[in-house]
């Protein structure tokens, strides 16, 4: 399949506190996460990091263990990658909790983390805070996977204001999940079948200035370049206002090579 993660600081500020992973694991088999640090810039850097560093290693290793590279598939179930993936997560959230308690000057930081284990057919993915996976099949619409863990979401649930409302509510910036805020997190997990798909993770850099219609324009035209959708993608989003750092991973599951991704 085809990588591409790319990430920008976007025009309103001064650092770059997201963090992303576009990693091929083994023949057939990809790991791509997106994490938007939060907590000052030195905060929010270090917790994007350290989320993505321990969750990637995390899960590699549970890959090196339960992925059969002949057969281009796991050996255990959908049950137990999810649960895999969410010690992952637990694991990050604790690391990064922990560095906060031990550094005043990182008090109060976390991290959003969306992620997805991808096979030619299979995506496992998880979620925590309001970073999101989107996913589009050749020749259909997208759908987003991942449900934000944010205030205006649940007013969105509870039916208090529309989805549309909720672009402008003044708090939605607000999220009510995010590793490394406290001791323990409890993150979404989620599968889809991912064949003949490209699939987007994305922090709120992104979401704030495009909505889904705009998103299914670029990520459904098959004729471009996953490389050339996440370039757009930031173009797009900083054309808008850059109101906030712009992380874009994009995989295709139709394509043999491996792209590269770029800071």
């Amino acid at each position: 399949m085809v990588l591409y993660g790319t990430t920008d600081k976007g025009i309103k500020r001064s650092a770059n506190q997201d963090c992303f992973v576009a990693m091929p694991l083994a023949e057939g088999l990809a790991l791509i996460a997106v994490c938007d640090g939060m907590g000052g810039a030195a905060g929010g850097a270090e917790a994007s990091a350290i989320c993505a560093t321990i969750f990637s290693d995390e899960l590699k290793k549970f890959c090196d263990k339960h992925y059969n590279t002949e057969m281009r598939c796991f050996t255990v179930s959908a049950d137990d990658i999810g649960k895999a993936m969410s010690d992952a997560a637990r694991l990050a959230n604790g690391a990064v909790y922990k560095a906060a308690c031990e550094n005043e000057g990182l008090h109060g930081m976390g991290t959003t983390l969306a992620a997805a284990l991808i096979t030619a057919d299979i995506l496992y993915g998880i979620n925590v805070g309001d970073s999101r996976v989107y996913l589009c099949a050749d020749g259909s619409g997208i759908r987003r996977l991942s449900k934000d863990h944010s205030f205006v979401q649940y007013l969105v649930d509870m039916g208090e204001i529309s989805e549309q409302e909720a672009k402008y509510n003044s708090k939605r910036n607000i999220i009510t999940r995010a590793i490394g805020i406290a001791p323990e997190v409890e993150p979404d997990t989620f599968v889809a079948i991912a064949e003949n798909s490209r699939i987007l993770l994305c922090s709120d850099g992104l979401t704030a200035h495009l909505d889904d219609s705009a998103i299914e324009k670029v990520l459904s035209d098959f004729t471009i370049s996953v490389k050339d959708v996440s370039k757009t993608f930031v173009t797009l989003a900083n054309e808008a206002g850059g109101t906030d750092n712009i992380t874009v991973v994009t995989a295709d599951t139709r394509a043999e090579k491996e792209e590269r991704a770029e800071a």
